[in-house]
């Protein structure tokens, strides 16, 4: 029978006190096993903590807008709002869009005897899901947009086609029957992908321009009258003197200063979540929801000499304000905004991260001083 013995085997110890062989690779080892511990939690910690800046440079191209059968005068066509419900950061955001025709926009409207309006409503974006459109009660659905329809009760006689995306909108047309009867807003419903990612648990909600100039580009472009370029303007619109496009000149369109949608409130339901802040600030005008109210004016346009124009269009092209117009201009809002907002727990889960990483980090800080002051202690020892 072959006996299998187990040697021992003995180590040289080195005047310094170490040790040679298996135990030295084993201490490096661990070393290694230690820092890699530390170096990866706080590349963890810096991707998973680390704040993302909010897409101010990110400007919509166009806003809400709404071109109507019976073309609006000027500064006497419709108010909006827009409710945005946040349910979370990886969710869609349920949208409400009520717009609802001034008393104005009625009056001037009886002189048509139109028995039917059609009206061509343009939602900034592209892939918008569920798309419902019907129509509210009242003015007042303006405030709380939440709260509005949208109801398709046949007795108003509301039809509606499926949307059909533009340039930059979504175009969404609608019939409304014997208006004048009830004098509803229209209320369009769907769902959003407004969000950007921020940090954990965290995001920006953009929130689309109401009124002014960006209006009008939603609105021309959702009845299919924007082009790319301004030599493809004055191909397409050869009797049009005046354009109007957005800052980067992606889009051009007529300049129909009847579209401009002049008073706007956009609203912000964060649910069980919280709202960190906003850009510009929010005003509460909607019960305890933060709110953002915006308003414009559509300026008076004619030739030169025509001294109620605001703005004065030359003869063959180029267009002058007037000053008293600037500062209307330079001082309006048009309700495009950046809301910051954090999801319910967003606080539990950030301090659980941090419970982690600093758990790991410091498993690999201990393990990397252990190995040292071992090593530290043998070099002291006796040989």
């Amino acid at each position: 029978m072959a006996i299998v013995g187990v040697r021992r085997v003995m180590r040289r110890r080195r005047p310094d006190g170490s040790i040679t062989g298996g135990r030295l690779a084993t201490e490096v080892g661990l070393i290694v096993v230690g820092l890699t511990l530390m170096t990866l939690s706080l590349v963890i910690g810096q991707r998973v903590l680390s704040i993302k800046e909010p897409p101010h440079g990110e400007r919509w191209t166009a806003g809400v807008g709404v071109a109507a059968s019976v073309p609006p005068k000027p500064n006497r066509g419709f108010m909006t709002s827009l409710g945005a419900q946040f349910r979370g950061c990886d969710q869609p955001v349920d949208v409400t869009l009520v717009l609802a025709p001034s008393a104005e926009y009625f009056e001037d409207r009886l002189a048509a005897l139109r028995k039917v309006d059609e009206l061509t409503i343009g939602v900034p974006g592209k892939g918008l899901k569920d798309v419902r459109v019907g129509y509210g009660d009242t003015y007042s659905d303006l405030f709380a947009p939440f709260d509005a329809g949208p109801t398709t009760d046949t007795r108003v006689g509301l039809t509606a086609e499926a949307p059909h995306e533009q340039r930059v909108v979504t175009s969404i047309t609608a019939k409304m029957r014997a208006w004048t009867r009830s004098l509803v807003p229209v209320v369009v419903r769907f769902k959003a992908d407004w969000l950007a990612p921020r940090g954990l648990g965290t995001c920006y909600l953009r929130l689309p321009p109401l009124v002014g100039n960006d209006s009008i580009i939603g609105a021309e472009d959702a009845r299919g009258m924007s082009v790319a370029s301004a030599a493809q303007f004055d191909d397409k619109f050869p009797y049009e003197n005046a354009s109007l496009s957005d800052d980067r000149d992606t889009i051009f369109v007529p300049y129909d200063t009847g579209l401009t949608i002049r008073n706007g409130i956009s609203v912000v339901d964060p649910g069980k979540n919280e709202v960190l802040d906003s850009r510009p600030d929010a005003q509460v005008v909607t019960g305890s929801l933060p709110a953002i109210a915006c308003a414009s004016h559509s300026p008076r346009t004619g030739g030169v000499g025509d001294q109620r124009a605001e703005l004065v269009f030359g003869s063959e092209f180029g267009v002058a304000m007037r000053e008293r117009t600037f500062m209307k201009s330079a001082t309006e809002y048009t309700c495009a905004s950046v809301v910051t907002l954090a999801e319910a727990g967003a606080g539990s889960k950030r301090d659980l991260v941090l419970l982690l990483i600093g758990a790991v980090f410091s498993l690999g800080s201990a393990l990397v001083l252990e190995v040292l002051l071992d090593m530290q202690r043998r070099r002291y020892e006796p040989a």
